[in-house]
């Protein structure tokens, strides 16, 4: 079961059932991933900014929680058809009465559903968002087809979080005009690094004040590359110091952890790793860690790697997706091609020996991330973004890919 994250501009009145004050902006994420998450949190901060000039003041969240998923196997035609009905209905009955200026879809099922109820109640001012690269399309042929001819020509505005992710869009279809770019932002004072934080997150995890420590924040799907990197340590091994240790920090999926622990056992590194589970104190392993590492194999642009920037961490990662827009290659960090555990072990040996240059990457990354990927810059894109679609600020909805087409350029 999936869930249809759905964004409008609406009146504050009848907001009954709701669970929010007035003033509060309900999150426009659909699910509890990391990328959802963090635009739950810059979208609180838009209501300071964008509701007072909104005509009705209010963005407000509803979340639609499908009984069908799109990629459902056509088994019964007409019962699935009456599934995207039942949910499509009620969200138009709901746009239409709230007379929405915005309609922001998150995620491919939200896509689908706000897209034709927004169709339904009579509104063109559909706002979609792409978090993530689209591989999902080669497992669902039918929804892909769907998408490029049909709802792609209806959307207003194409966001993407990644140039990696706006250059699919176009490849699918899109004009340039419609796409804007919108990086994530994070809260980066609550990552920046202190030494007495480090020492307590030191003590706290029971390490050495001097070991070498390194950390991977994701959780434990294989396209993360927790495997390669296990391998890669395993080669490295014997040229790193004796007291080095690996944080492993996110949720078991699909049985990973085990297959993991498994592998690190099989290569002897098992006293030197760390499997800590999902964690909420991830500002704590930063200022614990020397070195990121994010060995994924695909991505679009990973806020683990944003928080280690924040932290003044050096990153090693993968060349793959949006990365290589956060990590410059020998700047801040290095680029690896993905599952090549010989080039990771070989870029985490020549950073292990370097600590001046780690040091020196890891300023670079905090100029870079409080720069370009805050939060307060992230909410003023979303002011932008709303405000253009919504025809106020002086600049018609017409004229909103104005700012997408410039930004691109950026």
């Amino acid at each position: 079961m999936e869930t249809a994250g759905i964004s409008v501009h609406a009146p504050a009145h009848d907001l009954e059932p709701v669970p929010a004050a007035d003033d509060e902006i309900l999150a426009a994420a659909s699910n509890t991933s990391d990328a959802t998450t963090s635009i739950r949190r810059r979208l609180r901060r838009v209501r300071a900014s964008v509701g007072p000039v909104i005509r009705r003041n209010h963005l407000l969240h509803v979340l639609i929680r499908s009984p069908i998923s799109i990629g459902a196997k056509l088994v019964n035609s007409l019962a699935l058809l009456r599934g995207y009905w039942a949910v499509i209905v009620p969200m138009a009955a709901f746009i239409r009465a709230q007379q929405a200026d915005v309609v922001h879809c998150l995620l491919p099922n939200g896509y689908f559903y706000g897209t034709f109820a927004t169709l339904l109640a009579r509104r063109r001012c559909i706002v979609m968002s792409r978090l993530g690269l689209n591989v999902y399309q080669a497992q669902y042929p039918g929804f892909s087809r769907l998408e490029r001819q049909v709802l792609h020509r209806l959307v207003r505005v194409a966001v993407g979080n990644a140039k990696r992710v706006l250059q699919e869009l176009v490849d699918e279809g899109l004009p340039e005009r419609k796409l804007f770019l919108l990086y994530n932002g994070i809260d980066t004072e609550a990552f920046r690094p202190c030494p007495v934080a480090r020492e307590a997150a030191r003590n706290a995890l029971g390490l050495d004040p001097d070991a070498f420590v390194m950390s991977v924040v994701a959780n434990l799907h294989p396209y993360k590359g927790h495997a390669d990197l296990l391998r890669a340590l395993a080669l490295a091994h014997k040229q790193l110091a004796l007291d080095w240790v690996l944080l492993v920090a996110g949720r078991d999926q699909l049985g990973q952890r085990a297959v993991c622990e498994n592998l690190a056992a099989e290569l002897g590194i098992s006293a030197q790793v760390k499997f800590l589970g999902p964690r909420d104190d991830i500002a704590a392993l930063l200022a614990a860690s020397d070195l990121q590492v994010h060995p994924s194999h695909q991505e679009a642009l990973p806020n683990s790697i944003i928080e280690a920037m924040a932290a003044e961490l050096p990153v090693i990662a993968t060349r793959v997706g949006g990365i290589p827009e956060l990590i410059e290659d020998g700047v801040n960090g290095l680029l690896v091609e993905p599952q090549r555990p010989e080039a990771l072990a070989a870029a985490i040996v020549q950073l292990s020996r370097a600590p001046d240059v780690r040091r020196a990457m890891g300023q670079c990354s905090g100029l870079k991330v409080r720069e370009h990927f805050t939060l307060e810059r992230s909410v003023e894109r979303y002011q932008q973004l709303y405000m253009k679609v919504a025809g106020r600020s002086g600049a018609g909805p017409e004229h909103a890919h104005n700012s997408v087409a410039r930004t691109r350029g950026g």
